[in-house]
């Protein structure tokens, strides 16, 4: 709500009201001179008036513009791979391309692409620490071997992949595909994306999963 303050009129006289009479010596005191004031009939009044306050647009937050920028930067930064050249890397460059499988800790146990490494973010305290800078992708790995693989650096190919997802723009910022993304980035590594996740992989390239069963 605005506030808008209103000065109301003044009512009667206001110097004509005032009569001095000066009738003495300036150099000899006199007595005392009355002095008639007229009190003006109406005195000023101000009137407090509430309206609604119109929209107004104003700027996003630091925390949102911050989101924004951070997205956008990682969206800028990672690559988009196909499950069909996904698996000419592996078939090519094998130990030399990294698969990093962000989906829960059971669905990589049920399948996986085949060699990939689980980092799980899939539930909310791992997803907060992560997003924080309170833990590593190294140390949300699930096993010693996905924690050295992690550590190494000049990797062909790093490709994060979730269970579906086929449009990296739509996805939050707080997702475990994002965040494992933006967590590769600021480590100066350049991720892929593999578009249709382990789904669309798996039901492709169904020779190229295992499990760990």
């Amino acid at each position: 709500m605005s506030a808008v303050c209103y000065e109301g009129g003044v009512g009667g006289r206001s110097r004509a009201g005032l009569r001095l009479s000066l009738n003495r010596s300036i150099s000899e005191p006199g007595p005392a001179t009355p002095i008639t004031v007229s009190t003006p009939t109406t005195s000023k009044r101000f009137r407090l008036e509430l309206i609604p306050s119109l929209p107004v647009s104003l700027p996003a937050s630091p925390n949102s513009d911050g989101t924004n920028l951070s997205s956008a930067l990682i969206l800028n930064k990672v690559k988009r791979m196909s499950s069909d050249y996904f698996r000419q890397k592996l078939e090519l460059f094998g130990p030399a391309v990294l698969a990093v499988d962000c989906r829960s800790f059971v669905c990589y146990n049920v399948s996986h692409v085949r060699g990939a490494v689980n980092v799980n973010v899939a539930d909310r305290i791992n997803r907060r620490r992560l997003q924080t800078g309170k833990a590593t992708l190294v140390e949300l790995a699930s096993s010693r071997d996905a924690k050295d693989a992690l550590r190494r650096r000049g990797y062909r190919e790093i490709v994060v992949y979730d269970d579906s997802t086929t449009d990296l723009d739509r996805v939050p910022h707080n997702h475990p595909l994002m965040l494992i993304l933006a967590s590769l980035v600021e480590d100066e590594r350049e991720p892929s994306f593999l578009i249709g996740g382990h789904k669309e992989f798996h039901s492709r390239h169904k020779d190229m999963c295992e499990n760990s069963l």
